[in-house]
């Protein structure tokens, strides 16, 4: 939401006399506070007058010291902070801002603003001096919104090379056999735009966390040149393709940063697809095969054909 974009009016519980661009700092604070899960308005944009002890940060973020807290001393204020480390957390999340606090402070500007917010059962005063007290400092209100909205992402991994005349006599029936993880794998979203290459993936557990460029020797797709440049004895990298799963945009970008996220482990009946320089050949169901999987041919692109129950599945890639 651009700034324009947000009223003038304050919201109800701030303060009435705010100008223009203070009021729409107030709404997007207020925004952000309400977009938060974890975290209860309990009163919005007031003046506090200065006396009580607060810890302040360079940026002019503010949090007012507990009542019935000490922290007159920096031993006092480090356990203090550690105790209330979840509602600074969960406030820093909210609005993007991180708090680092630098220094007590008994006074501060006359036209701070202050929220009071609780995330269960602990309270705080938060404090924006004037110098915070613009959107572009703490973002647009839909930031919070959009961390939370679910985002559909697809895996693929090389399971196996074979050899070209091998890839095109596949059959329904036919396995092939899968390798044992962490595997490298591609990322890419719903429009199957990719979403990077540098990821490592378990398929036993499902965790999912960046690799980095010089780790990769697996997951990459053959392009259609490579392929045309085959022979019978050419060995080409097929790929298998997981279906769709739902990741939080929040969790992607956490991911981005050297985080660790999970998504679906391999399980037998999953439906997956395989891929040669990025074109689907075929779809199959996963199946064990002891300790490991394997992907049971069910269909071959362009040949519905349905396996003999009483066949013995050729394996491929064991």
């Amino acid at each position: 939401m651009a700034e324009a974009d947000l009223p003038a009016q304050p919201v109800a519980g701030a303060l009435p006399c705010l100008d223009e661009a203070r009021a729409r700092f107030a709404n997007a604070l207020h925004a952000l506070i309400a977009a938060a899960p974890a975290l209860e308005l309990q009163r919005g944009c007031h003046a506090c007058p200065p006396g009580a002890l607060a810890l302040a940060d360079p940026a002019g973020l503010l949090w007012q010291v507990p009542e019935a807290a000490d922290g007159s001393d920096l031993d006092s204020q480090i356990a203090l902070l550690a105790a209330y480390e979840p509602l600074l957390l969960a406030v820093e999340e909210a609005l993007g801002l991180p708090f680092r606090p630098a220094r007590s402070a008994g006074e501060w500007p006359q036209d701070t603003l202050w929220i009071a917010v609780r995330r269960a059962g602990l309270a705080g005063l938060f404090g924006f001096a004037p110098s915070l007290q613009s959107t572009a400092a703490i973002g647009a209100p839909q930031r919070a919104l959009t961390a939370a909205l679910p985002v559909a992402v697809r895996l693929s991994f090389r399971a196996a090379s074979l050899p070209l005349d091998a890839v095109e006599t596949l059959e329904a029936g036919d396995l092939l056999c899968l390798p044992a993880g962490p595997l490298a794998v591609e990322l890419a979203g719903a429009s199957r735009a990719p979403l990077g290459t540098e990821w490592r993936w378990s398929p036993t557990d499902g965790s999912l966390f960046q690799l980095g460029r010089t780790e990769q020797t697996e997951g990459r797709a053959m392009d259609s040149s490579e392929v045309a440049a085959g022979t019978p004895a050419f060995t080409v990298p097929v790929t298998v393709r997981l279906p769709a799963a739902a990741v939080d945009a929040g969790e992607l970008a956490a991911l981005a940063e050297g985080g660790t996220i999970r998504l679906m482990p391999l399980a037998e009946g999953l439906e997956v697809e395989l891929l040669v320089a990025g074109r689907p050949i075929a779809t199959g169901e996963l199946v064990r095969l002891g300790d490991d999987f394997a992907v049971l041919v069910d269909q071959v692109v362009g040949r519905a054909r349905t396996m003999d129950p009483a066949a013995t599945p050729p394996v491929a890639g064991a």
